[in-house]
């Protein structure tokens, strides 16, 4: 058939597009559906050289579906339109090859191809994701949400509601694990920095140190709006939200198989390399997922003062999230999707912690997989990093309404100044304390 693609020729697709797209959706790889691929490109790019073309059916959707669907026998062609969408920067409304990026973007149809070409499917978001100016349209540079703060471009409405599942971000960090870490912590740090550099955000965002031991310093931007990207409970560009979602979602996933010390590499090269505290909030939530595994994270974490206030907004913002993302979105079953992915994050069990009762945890609380001896180096590393922050204190004279909150928040979490008992759970020795002392340790 498609040696005789001319002769059958473009008024009859609608005989030819339901036979190939079937075959497609049903079979993802084979040589009748490179050919069946080959048909549909051939279709869509003849669409593409007409002056004007409109549809009220889904012709082309169809079309772009049955090419993505076979995109695994159709890499080398994908590769060169991909490759020419960049080299020409083509990513506005009515240029060539706009909606099958989109749909790449934007559908769950775009999974295949980010596992063929993830490289270049990262290269495409990063295209349409950034802003430039439209010269053909400078209306559109007229944003109302806040994507343009971000140097992003206005595309809320499409992403809308965020969720693991609305970018291809969760399928690429499947198919190119550090290609997709790399893109995400670079698309975050010029968004972010972009946001700290605006008025609309000098009232609201601040530099921290965050100390990676004791001759290594880097410095993030952090406010709530920045730790609450991955929970999605603030106000914030959706493409954000969404990317760091699936970035969580993926160390929450692999946090339950790889061993202790990888994952802790992986969790240090996130922080280390991100200006975004954005990403020590991910970080923070795969530690308190897996608080066994990830000590030495969790230590770096410590260190910042900062992290423990914010995670504990973060915290409240939790206690309300669930009735925020069961709120009902019409009938649209795509994002039901989105809110039931959502939704179901609220349930985690270490979504009912925080910082500061992790760092009460590791004092405290020893398990069978604890040695007595671990318990100890845990106690006096965190004391020697509460002392820390005790020295940093003002005299009690001198102290601002802040300051006495950060007093009363280490005096929550120093052991030192706790009673204790001991006792059998499940056949296994814990030192906890007084549920009645802190009655948020019955959570862990």
């Amino acid at each position: 058939m498609n040696h005789n693609l001319d002769r059958i020729g473009i008024n009859n697709v609608y005989f030819v597009l339901p036979i190939i797209h079937d075959w497609n959706s049903k079979n993802r790889v084979g040589e009748t559906t490179r050919l069946a691929s080959l048909i549909a490109l051939r279709y869509y790019q003849y669409l593409l050289s007409l002056d004007h073309y409109y549809s009220s059916d889904d012709t082309q959707d169809k079309l772009i579906q049955t090419i993505l669907f076979g995109s695994s026998e159709l890499k080398d062609e994908l590769q060169e339109i991909f490759e020419f969408v960049i080299k020409n920067k083509l990513k506005h409304h009515g240029e060539p090859y706009y909606d099958l990026c989109t749909t790449i973007l934007e559908k769950i149809e775009g999974t295949d191809v980010c596992k063929v070409l993830p490289k270049h499917i990262l290269q495409i978001a990063d295209l349409f994701w950034t802003h430039t100016p439209n010269e053909r349209n400078r209306y559109q540079d007229h944003s109302h949400g806040v994507e343009h703060y971000f140097g992003m471009e206005n595309e809320y409405s499409r992403y809308f509601p965020a969720s693991s599942f609305q970018t291809p971000i969760f399928w690429l960090l499947k198919s190119d694990l550090i290609e997709t870490v790399d893109f995400i912590l670079s698309f975050t740090n010029k968004a972010t920095e972009s946001f700290a550099n605006t008025k609309f955000a000098e009232q609201e965002v601040k530099e921290v140190e965050v100390y990676i031991d004791n001759n290594t310093t880097i410095k993030q931007y952090i406010c709530n709006r920045l730790w609450c990207l991955y929970r999605g409970t603030q106000v914030a560009p959706q493409i954000l939200e969404s990317m760091h979602m699936a970035l969580e979602k993926h160390f929450l996933e692999a946090g339950k198989y790889v061993k202790p010390d990888v994952l802790e590499i992986w969790l240090k090269y996130l922080i280390m390399k991100s200006k975004s505290a954005s990403t020590s909030a991910i970080v923070a939530s795969i530690v308190m997922a897996y608080p066994e595994k990830t000590f030495n994270i969790a230590k770096i974490l410590f260190r910042t003062k900062e992290f423990f206030l914010y995670d504990t907004a973060r915290f409240t913002l939790d206690q309300t999230a669930k009735s925020h993302f069961s709120m009902g979105y019409g009938l649209n079953f795509d994002h039901q999707i989105h809110q039931n992915e959502r939704t179901e994050t609220c349930n985690q069990e270490h979504r009912k912690i925080t910082l500061e009762t992790l760092c009460t945890y590791y004092q405290v609380v020893r398990s069978s997989k604890t040695t007595q001896e671990e318990i100890k180096t845990r106690q006096n590393d965190i004391w020697d990093i509460l002392d820390r922050h005790y020295g940093n204190l003002p005299d009690e004279s001198e102290e601002t309404e802040g300051d006495k909150t950060w007093r009363l928040y280490l005096a929550r979490m120093d052991s030192r100044k706790m009673k204790f008992k001991r006792e059998k759970i499940e056949g296994q020795d814990y030192i906890t304390l007084n549920p009645e002392i802190d009655p948020k340790l019955k959570d862990l």
